[in-house]
């Protein structure tokens, strides 16, 4: 995962993630849920964690790059 998204901002896999997730009704999920979900999925990947909560704010999302 951090190999694919390596050099690309939380804003670009916020907004893939938003029109691809869940694979079958894609835009389902709200912009609170997809940041939760990229949240997850850096823990897993093994990204440090962060001082503060994510947020659904591109421009905030825009200056986290992986």
């Amino acid at each position: 995962f951090l190999r694919r998204w390596e050099g690309r901002s939380l804003a670009v896999l916020f907004v893939y993630t938003r029109a691809t997730m869940p694979a079958n009704n894609p835009g389902f999920l709200t912009d609170q849920e997809v940041v939760d979900v990229i949240a997850y999925m850096l823990f897993v990947g093994g990204a440090p964690t962060g001082s503060e909560e994510l947020t659904p704010d591109l421009q905030s999302l825009a200056r986290i790059v992986l």
